[in-house]
């Protein structure tokens, strides 16, 4: 799946380059060893974009595996020793993620759909149905992201609309000392002992001082640190995209990494603002 305007992507050089495929982390229930095995080789072999994170021989196992590392997509058996493949979902209670059952068992057709399962295919699998069902599965998640990706835009630009104008910044390099007004700063960027700051108009300037302290002064004035290197200007973000921490677009087109420690509170923050 492919997103124009960046979602789900790897950095790349320029926003147009944001066209890669989303990685689909899938597990694989099965007390069938050689069935589960089969499986996953399909699975490589016709959906190379669903990577296989885990795969468990009982549902006792299968419970333990998803409470430990939720997947996006299940592959489940539903005739399983001691507890079946409806009773392990019985057992989650309310989940996180899609699943397609995988069955020899034509006649429980009917109960899985019940259970708003995303699919049902038959073993032994057939490559074509499984394609099929893993693109209801990719076709379901586009949607989803579509609409966060929009809620996610909506409140930067209504953030840009408030955020109020702010005194200058002292800037020590080694000429002198630089006034700046921090709406024209869209980032800084920590190098040792020093800090790159870019301005509106592809300007930049390097401070003898540390991030830390340039953190300490822009904090109240909508800059966040998004990773140990950037200090980012919220009014200057022009697009989220998803990962395991994310990545910003800046309104100079750099790409910069979120870690995966300070992505909730930057969704957060971004949603406060909002609602001022």
């Amino acid at each position: 799946t492919s997103f124009t305007f960046g979602y789900f992507c790897q950095p790349a050089f320029t926003i147009a380059h944001y066209k890669v495929m989303t990685e689909i982390k899938a597990m694989i229930v099965d007390d069938e060893v050689n069935s589960a095995k089969a499986l996953k080789s399909l699975l490589a072999i016709y959906c190379p974009d669903v990577t296989v994170v885990a795969m468990a021989h009982s549902a006792l196992e299968g419970i333990e595996c998803i409470r430990k590392n939720p997947p996006d997509l299940l592959f489940l058996d539903i005739e399983m020793p001691v507890t079946n493949g409806f009773q392990m979902l019985t057992e989650l209670g309310k989940i996180s993620f899609e699943v397609i059952f995988a069955t020899a068992f034509e006649q429980f057709a009917l109960e899985a759909f019940k259970t708003n399962a995303l699919s049902y295919i038959l073993k032994p699998i057939d490559y074509e149905e499984l394609m099929i069902a893993v693109e209801k599965f990719r076709t379901k998640s586009q949607d989803v992201t579509v609409h966060r990706i929009s809620k996610i835009e909506e409140l930067i630009k209504e953030m840009r609309h408030q955020l109020a104008p702010e005194s200058k910044l002292a800037v020590h390099t080694s000429e002198g000392v630089t006034f700046l007004d921090p709406a024209k700063i869209i980032r800084l960027e920590a190098d040792s002992n020093y800090t790159h700051i870019f301005l509106v108009g592809g300007k930049k300037i390097t401070s003898a001082k540390t991030m830390k302290e340039y953190e300490d002064q822009l904090n109240q004035l909508h800059f966040f640190r998004i990773h140990s290197a950037h200090l980012v200007n919220l009014r200057h973000i022009e697009r989220y995209i998803k990962g395991e921490g994310g990545y910003l677009i800046t309104s100079d087109n750099s790409i910069l990494e979120v870690s995966r420690r300070r992505k909730s509170e930057l969704l957060s923050v971004l949603f406060k603002i909002s609602q001022h």
